[in-house]
């Protein structure tokens, strides 16, 4: 184990019964979680973990046999699911197969599931007499169990054809590969490698796979609840106007001006936000401080004027505590509202396993080579669809001016609604403020998206000005074929 430095130890056969788990003090590993059997010492199974692994415990099942053993935690801020299994010598199919249905309602985050089953699931290669004491049809219902329960095997991903084994047989004198470790098909791009040892002191080999954490990120997200504090718009109406007055000047693009102003923003509501949320915390802590001296004032004199001072800051502490509930409501209607109008468990249940069934693990590339990283599997879709719709590739070269000629030969030829010269004109003139600042106001509330969306809505007067550029930027159509000129149809291609 210290040779190896491995983070998380999955220990089968320890022989340990539930009354009589040891002690053990290695200097490496500080947590231990075992499950064993009250009346055998035969079965027993173990996870260790590093003293180097923050590990944080919040759930835990053990088998009474002493079979398996499932560990539930946080390890920063992803939650990992540990899964310890020591399948039976018979009706190993059976066993496993109930095991996993347990497995599916317990497991959370990245769950990795390991341990001895008894079986070989492949006897062709998993075997060196390529048999198997089953039948192909059980295997076939345990290897369907395992994909539909979404747990892919790690070393056989990274070793496809490699024909090598764990255990060696000496009653009937053939090798098998009878430990696996499994993870979870939407965290196998954190595998980076998986290798199998030497069968030297145990009748086992064992089985190493290095997975790496996955990287964090924090999505920031408006707080609707400022604007709706008077001292809060003040103070980013104020800095608004502080900003364009200082930013917009004739030798900066009006494009730089609005999206430096989204970031500039940003910051002065996460500190108006930290501000408000410290003030809140502090009123708080002096409500409650004050809740307990009147109460004991109270049960002592029975006043009626200090129940009614106690009554009173009971219903501000309330009132303050309901602000972060309110906080929570919102963000809870936007979780509804990006499901669908009829969002429930039973969706979001079913929206779950459809992502799980949908997620794409690894792909063929061209030249037959399968990729399992996320990033080689993004970059063949993208080549293969920019292959697929490269228009210039499957026709002549054309310039721009004979490309823009052959579509409007296309276009005339259709049957096309047409406007009135007036109406044309009325349409291509340059956008106002004025007809900027009333199609803000008219916008429904809550329905725009992305956090500029509230700035918007709240500040018409203050955004418009330095909006009005922009939008005037995009209001002739020249710019705007131009810039999707590639999705226009070509005419020289016979492609439907």
């Amino acid at each position: 184990m210290r040779r190896h430095k491995a983070t998380v130890l999955f220990l089968q056969e320890t022989h340990f019964k539930v009354s009589k788990f040891p002690n053990l003090s290695f200097a490496c590993y500080s947590q231990w979680f075992h499950s064993g059997s009250h009346s055998s010492n035969s079965k027993g199974v173990s996870i260790g973990l590093h003293k180097n692994c923050p590990f944080m415990l919040t759930d835990q099942l053990c088998d009474v046999q002493g079979r398996f053993i499932m560990v539930k935690g946080r390890i920063g801020q992803h939650t990992y699911t540990f899964i310890n299994l020591y399948a039976p010598n018979a009706n190993q199919i059976k066993w496993l197969q109930h095991t996993l249905d347990l497995a599916v309602s317990f497991r959370e985050g990245i769950t990795i599931l390991g341990g001895d089953f008894n079986v070989a699931l492949n006897p062709l290669l998993d075997t060196s007499s390529k048999k198997s004491a089953h039948s192909q049809r059980a295997l076939c219902s345990l290897t369907l169990k395992l994909a539909r329960s979404h747990f892919i095997d790690v070393w056989r991903t990274f070793h496809p054809n490699t024909r090598d084994f764990t255990f060696f047989s000496q009653a009937h004198g053939s090798y098998q590969r009878l430990d696996y470790l499994f993870i979870s098909k939407e965290h196998l791009q954190l595998c980076s490698r998986s290798d199998m040892g030497s069968i030297v002191l145990s009748d086992h080999a064992p089985i190493f796979v290095h997975v790496r954490a996955p990287q964090s990120f924090c999505k920031w997200r408006m707080n609707e609840q400022l604007l709706s504090y008077p001292d809060s718009k003040s103070k980013l109406e104020q800095a608004l106007q502080l900003y364009f007055s200082v930013n917009c000047s004739p030798g900066v693009s009006p494009n730089t001006i609005w999206d430096a102003h989204k970031v500039f923003i940003r910051g002065q509501c996460i500190s108006i936000g930290a501000y408000e949320k410290k003030k809140r915390r502090i009123k708080i802590t002096e409500l409650m401080d004050r809740i307990a001296v009147l109460e004991c004032a109270h049960k002592q004199s029975l006043l009626q004027s200090t129940l009614h001072e106690l009554t009173l800051c009971r219903e501000s502490l309330k009132n303050l505590l309901n602000t972060a509930s309110a906080k929570y409501y919102l963000h809870f209607q936007q979780r509804v509202f990006a499901h669908g109008n009829r969002a429930s468990k039973f969706v979001m249940h079913r929206l779950r396993k459809r992502t799980l069934n949908n997620f794409v693990h690894k792909l063929r590339s061209p030249d037959g080579t399968l990729a399992f990283n996320s990033d080689q599997i993004a970059s063949l879709f993208r080549d293969f669809y920019q292959n697929l719709y490269n228009l210039e590739a499957n026709g002549p070269a054309m310039s721009p001016s004979r490309r823009e000629s052959r579509c409007r030969e296309f276009l005339d030829r259709l049957p096309l609604p047409k406007i009135s010269e007036a109406d044309t004109t009325h349409l291509l003139s340059p956008f106002t403020i004025e007809e900027l600042i009333t199609a803000i106001r008219g916008s429904p509330k809550g329905k725009s998206p992305g956090p500029a969306s509230h700035i918007l809505c709240h500040f018409p007067g203050n955004i418009s000005p330095p909006l009005t550029p922009i939008v005037q930027q995009y209001s002739h159509w020249q710019p705007i074929i131009q810039r999707y000129d590639f999705g226009i149809y070509n005419p020289d291609s016979q492609r439907g």
